[in-house]
């Protein structure tokens, strides 16, 4: 069953740092739903569906862990129908053409250490991804894909160089506001002077040209039930109790239109933020330094692979609130959504099992996927690999 989120009201997407905390200017605020937010509103409202005090049990603080999120899926409402979004993958360079700002898409090949070049990976076996293009990456980037052009990059059908309008493949950032408030004494009630504190908030809408708002909304499905539970109707997400209306959805987390049959390279792109301890799960990671990459099961299964690249998009860091002992959570750094991962099959018989095995599904520790981390879909590599 997947439900969805929608809000007309403005979220406050805060760290987990409290406020107090000298030379913080209110904390900082995230720039969309981090999925152990969304992770943790679940929880929250599937808890107190069994028992107003529920959350006193220790046992229970406990055993709500196993209740988990998968899928996680963004969604714009465009015309009367739900179209879904991605995140833009890192092997796709988009420039800006300044004499009609069409953005143009340039996607990376994949290719050895060129002779008489030189870098710090040792291994031979990695390729390093390259670009030809004489454009800078454009400023005025899509906060997300539109599912159909993304569906062509999936397949291997975006030509590198190809021109496209904006409206056409993204839609713009959400729509945000900042308000600056005074801190209050506990004690006195009185404001402190010199204590200021923002709440940057965004709304579940987004620019898609000119004066034309967009509504967002976000879609996911529950595991771990181990009883029957209604998760319809109001629920707090965010900070300061803001409120989202969740419904069942009739929309299923699309499905792949390609076959990805005996192809020896296949790409896993990062749908939703990585927590993987590094820049990748510590099962694939290669070891840089050596004369080879040595093949690795995939857990649960006895196909081999290997990783042969990466396009990382950078990380980001964060925290959150323990809401069982009410304390901050320790920092940790997450792989950004889009960030790409090329992998080899041992046996290109097997390519097929691995794109069924890896679509919609989640890499990463089994506690970190719960909460909706590492969520991967499946991408053709064909015409960028040169070996």
């Amino acid at each position: 069953m997947r439900y969805t989120i929608q809000t007309e009201d403005q979220l406050i997407l805060r760290d987990g740092k409290p406020f107090g905390d000298e030379g913080l200017f209110g904390g900082t605020s995230c720039s969309w739903v981090m999925p152990q937010t969304l992770a943790g509103m679940v929880r929250t409202a599937i808890g107190f569906a069994q028992d107003p005090n529920y959350f006193l049990s220790e046992d229970n603080k406990k055993n709500i862990l196993e209740v988990g999120i998968e899928k996680i899926l963004d969604s714009a409402l465009i015309g009367e129908k739900h179209i879904p979004l991605a995140p833009i993958p890192s092997d796709m360079i988009l420039t800006q053409n300044e004499q009609n700002d069409m953005l143009t898409a340039n996607i990376m090949d994949f290719a050895p250490v060129p002779n008489g070049c030189g870098t710090d990976i040792k291994n031979p076996d990695w390729l390093l991804p390259t670009i030809d293009t004489i454009g800078k990456p454009s400023k005025n980037l899509p906060f997300r894909l539109k599912w159909d052009f993304f569906k062509q990059y999936l397949n291997g059908e975006v030509k590198s160089s190809s021109e496209h309008m904006f409206t056409s493949i993204g839609i713009g950032s959400p729509i945000t506001e900042t308000r600056v408030h005074n801190s209050i004494d506990e004690h006195t009630l009185l404001t402190e002077d010199g204590r200021l504190f923002s709440n940057k908030g965004l709304y579940l809408y987004a620019q898609d040209g000119v004066n034309v708002k967009v509504p967002l909304s976000i879609s996911y499905e529950i595991t771990g039930l181990k009883r029957s539970v209604n998760h319809e109707g109001n629920f707090h997400l965010g900070g300061e109790r803001k409120t989202v209306w969740v419904t069942k959805s009739d929309d299923s987390f699309p499905v792949y239109e390609s076959s990805f049959y005996k192809q020896k390279f296949l790409k896993l792109v990062l749908m939703s933020y990585g927590s993987f301890g590094g820049w990748c799960p510590q099962w694939l990671m290669p070891d840089l330094s050596a004369g080879s990459i040595n093949y690795v099961v995939i857990p649960g299964t006895n196909i081999k692979v290997r990783l042969r690249s990466a396009c990382v998009s950078g990380w980001e860091g964060i925290s959150g609130w323990d809401y069982a002992i009410k304390k901050p959570k320790p920092m940790k750094k997450l792989v950004k959504p889009g960030s790409v991962y090329l992998i080899e099959v041992f046996d290109e018989k097997d390519s097929q099992a691995v794109a069924d095995y890896f679509w919609g599904s989640a890499l990463g520790e089994s506690s970190e996927t719960r909460e909706g981390f590492g969520l991967v879909v499946v991408a053709s590599a064909k015409n960028q690999i040169s070996e």
